[in-house]
């Protein structure tokens, strides 16, 4: 009984090991990704965001004086461009990607990801 335990005990523990990492990876995979955008009229936001089981999803959004909030699912990677008018207050991008949460391209925030950009700047950021 003794030898059958060790002999069965490794293979036990291997399959474990390789279910929780396949586990890890399905969730990531179908991780929430959130940028919420907010500031004064006239600010414009693109974005390129690669997929995991998906095609690339391309956004636009324009700054209304309100908050405009991007979200879906499985985000690996990607590039947004920016653009704030001289004559307007800042722009202000919070980013949320629970598959992958060390991805912030911003400074820390009080726990948030959060990037802030002053009037008549324009760039760009990877993630």
């Amino acid at each position: 009984m003794r030898m059958l335990f060790r002999l069965i005990f490794p293979v036990i523990t291997a399959t474990a090991l390789v279910s929780s990492a396949g586990a890890a990876v399905s969730q990531s995979h179908n991780a929430v990704f959130v940028l919420k955008m907010s500031g004064d009229r006239g600010w414009e936001v693109e974005c390129e965001l690669n997929r995991f089981d998906d095609e690339p999803l391309s956004i636009r959004k324009n700054g209304r004086g309100d908050i405009e909030t991007v979200a879906t699912r499985g985000v690996s990677s990607g590039s947004c461009d920016y653009r704030v008018p001289e004559d307007k207050g800042e722009l202000k991008i919070i980013f949320t990607n629970d598959g992958n949460p060390d991805q912030c391209p911003f400074e820390r925030e009080y726990d948030q990801c959060v990037g802030r950009f002053p009037a008549g700047s324009e760039g760009s950021f990877e993630f």
